[in-house]
């Protein structure tokens, strides 16, 4: 890195003209930068359950289109209800981009094989009325399906025309709908909610993109407030922040230029890579600042203003001595983010490709930004150690603690080793999980309606099997009836589901054989039968309630009905059954993106001992450096077991993250070590000034950053604040980890009568 100092700082002006002109094309990248709301491409695979389910769409109709208005009413036969139900139906079919509209005023019940209306018009008497409710009570088609058992909730479904509709798509027909419930409360005085995934995706766009750009300038402006306060000197802090903030511009504008769409992963990736930039930021700049103070021999209460050439030798030794150890820690990240790449799912490929060009990007402009940038500078503050009383007696209480730690070594190293241990028992059962819900703000109109539905329904997110019969198999023969019998047979006796539903319901509300059902078929609404059954395909649907809300983890439960599913279709001749529809589609896959991600963590892992062995010679040191780095990852993997919580995408990420942080943390600690015990070979010495130096870049990084990050802990947004409090809690327990367990390996694991560096051994 020698040469690499000289070379940027012999050529200041050049090299900054040329970060001018790469901002200068980024900001243009950010003026063509677009956000991808397509939310099937969250959980869109290149297998066989997604090139099932997208035959499902194009055979039935797509099932994340569909809206649902929960009604509520002491009795839904008794007028004025009737009358503004059929109301409520028209004022949402009018609404542009609304495909058909299925609630109590469309149902119909059976006199024989004909159909009629189940609501009695506005004219009837009591007693229709009456038989009308009791028809309902009665109506396979009706209880449980669009009115509750206690007959005080209704639902009303309204299926967006489209198939693949992106966010920016259904917001304005969300909207209307909502306008056009709105209005007809006022009329009516009845109470209406809207929700369905279609509404429910808007709330999660709309709060992450108002949301994003609040929290990231509340963050940043926090964090640079902090930093101002611990570095009391304007300058340094503007040099410090200048690196990470060019990263995240250097970034956007690399996505813009690529012609890479912003997703709802990639959101988080200017975040990201400033947050790991920063870190290296701090770390130059303590440097810096130290190495002038040093070199001038400053005494209180002097200024610190420096010569051009006392500034350009600090510029340059930071370079020399800290580029190596950031260009590690930064290439480790990237390999750890690279191996998403290999990943079954789109998002998630494309984050890990896009997460490296950040992560090597804001590399470039930390290294270069940071230390040029403060060559111009003058004055950046500080005290020179040992002069201040408050720094004296700081150094002074670290110091001993720092002692501490190293004459026990044993004690402190076994019983970190012990607690690591322990935490990933404690994690061991710990399971992926997704839900809708996750990210839905929860003072929300769709949240409530939602809560309300699966109180009432038991779920609206559905789930389908997929009843297919070869030409062996006549739909009137009674076979496939009765597989869709046992099918329903089999969901209905899960509790965690409800309400299952197929074409049989219709059959039975006629009071009519299997051999009928074609026939029934021809005479019923095709947009209606049509979602059940393909008789041309030889294909039927039946459909079934999750709950998402208060459900417990779904990945067990999928697993064990399809192995019953495979097992009834071995006994059945000519009947195949899959599990489909987006909801089991989408959790499976996003389960899978969450392991994907741990996987990735577990490949950094191997990376992050391969390299450090690598560059410090010395497999001692890639050993005991994966302690402090497990630490903070086993800690948050404990926290979530121990509060329940699942392992989900925000978690994984926040894992992706501190592993990060703590890398970069541990390998700037391992190259000050180096050096400093190349001085003398005095083991425990060295430690001791090891981490009075980088203790107080550790301290520094990991107090601005618990603060930036406890802003996000204002979200309406369940899963950022989730992120917010995982990410503080691991940041914390890295720089313990770096603190104290690293120096006591350090000593534990070192050579007797060792008295050079660990480059050497």
């Amino acid at each position: 890195m020698d040469r690499l100092a000289l070379f940027l700082t012999r050529r200041r002006v050049p090299i900054m003209g040329v970060v001018a002109l790469v901002t200068g094309l980024a900001i243009l990248g950010m003026t063509r930068l677009e956000f991808d709301d397509g939310p099937r491409r969250v959980f869109r695979a290149e297998d066989a359950a997604y090139g099932l389910l997208e035959s499902v769409y194009r055979d039935f109709g797509a099932d994340d289109n569909e809206c649902v208005v929960v009604i509520e009413a002491d009795d839904f036969f008794r007028e004025p209800a009737p009358s503004a139900l059929r109301e409520l139906g028209e004022a949402c079919s009018a609404v542009q981009g609304v495909e058909s509209v299925l609630g109590l005023p469309e149902s119909v019940v059976f006199s024989g094989i004909f159909p009629r209306p189940l609501l009695p018009p506005a004219s009837a008497g009591v007693q229709a009325r009456e038989e009308a409710r009791q028809r309902a009570a009665n109506s396979p088609l009706v209880n449980g399906h669009l009115l509750s058992e206690d007959g005080k909730t209704a639902v009303l479904f309204v299926r967006l025309a489209g198939d693949e509709l992106y966010v920016s798509e259904v917001e304005p027909r969300v909207e209307a709908l909502r306008e056009a419930i709105d209005r007809w409360e006022e009329r009516t005085g009845f109470v209406a909610r809207l929700t369905g995934i279609p509404p429910v995706r808007v709330e999660i766009y709309r709060a992450v993109r108002e949301e994003t750009l609040v929290f990231l300038g509340g963050g940043a402006g926090l964090c640079f407030l902090l930093t101002l306060v611990i570095f009391r000197n304007l300058r340094a802090v503007l040099c410090t922040c200048a690196g990470p903030v060019l990263g995240a511009i250097w970034t956007l504008g690399f996505l813009g230029l690529a012609e890479i769409q912003i997703d709802i992963i990639t959101t988080v990736l200017p975040a990201l890579v400033v947050v790991i930039g920063f870190t290296d930021a701090v770390h130059l700049m303590v440097d810096m600042r130290r190495a002038r103070l040093v070199s001038g021999g400053v005494q209180p209460g002097q200024g610190a203003s420096r010569g051009a050439s006392e500034r350009l030798a600090a510029s340059r030794g930071a370079i020399a001595d800290l580029g190596m150890p950031c260009l590690l820690a930064s290439v480790t990240t990237a390999i750890g983010f690279g191996s998403l790449a290999l990943g079954s799912m789109e998002i998630i490929r494309g984050f890990g490709l896009a997460a490296v060009a950040g992560v090597l990007l804001t590399f470039s402009a930390v290294v270069v930004v940071v230390p040029l940038s403060a060559s111009w500078a003058g004055d950046l503050g500080g005290i020179l150690p040992g002069t201040g009383p408050a720094l004296a007696r700081w150094r002074n209480r670290f110091g001993r603690g720092m002692d501490a730690v190293t004459r026990h070594p044993g004690w402190v190293g076994g019983g970190g080793i012990a607690l690591i241990a322990s935490l990933l028992l404690l994690s061991a059962d710990l399971e992926p999980d997704n839900r809708l819900t996750e990210a839905t703000p929860h003072d929300n109109e769709s949240f409530l309606a939602m809560l309300r539905y699966e109180e009432a329904f038991g779920g609206v997110l559905a789930g389908y099997v997929l009843v297919e019969w070869d030409e062996s198999v006549n739909l009137g023969s009674g076979v496939v009836v009765e597989a869709v019998r046992t099918v329903e047979g089999v969901l209905g006796s899960r509790e965690e589901l409800s309400n299952p539903f197929s074409v049989v319901h219709f059959l039975d509300a006629a009071g009519l054989e299997p051999a009928a059902l074609p026939g029934l078929i021809d005479i019923l609404p095709s947009d209606v039968t049509g979602r059940f059954v393909r008789p041309d395909l030889r294909r039927a649907l039946v459909a079934v309630s999750f709950p998402d809300i208060a459900s417990e983890p779904v990945g067990p439960l999928l697993a064990s009905l399809q192995e019953e599913l495979h097992a009834l279709a071995d006994e059945m001749p000519g009947i195949f059954l899959h599990l489909t529809g987006t909801n089991v589609v989408a959790r499976e896959n996003i389960n899978g993106m969450i392991v994907d991600l741990v996987r990735g963590l577990a490949f950094a892992v191997g990376v992050i001992l391969l390299i450090i062995s690598i560059e410090f010679r010395s497999w001692r040191l890639g050993l005991i450096s994966l302690v402090p780095n497990v630490l903070p990852l086993a800690a948050v993997a404990a926290a979530l077991a121990v509060t329940s919580q699942p392992l989900q995408v925000t978690s994984s990420i926040v894992f992706s993250v501190l592993l990060g942080i703590a890398v970069d943390d541990t390998i700037h600690v391992l190259a000050r070590f180096r050096r400093e015990h190349a001085v003398d070979g005095d083991l425990r010495a060295a430690i001791r000034r090891t981490f009075l130096v980088v203790g107080r870049a550790l301290a520094i990084t990991t107090t601005v950053l618990i603060a930036g990050c406890s802003v996000v802990l204002c979200s309406s947004i369940p899963s950022s604040r989730l992120f917010g409090i995982l990410l503080c809690f691991g940041l914390l327990v890295a720089l313990l980890g770096d603190l104290v367990l690293l120096p006591a390996l350090i000593v534990l694991t070192a050579r007797p009568r060792s008295t050079r560096a660990p480059a050497g051994e």
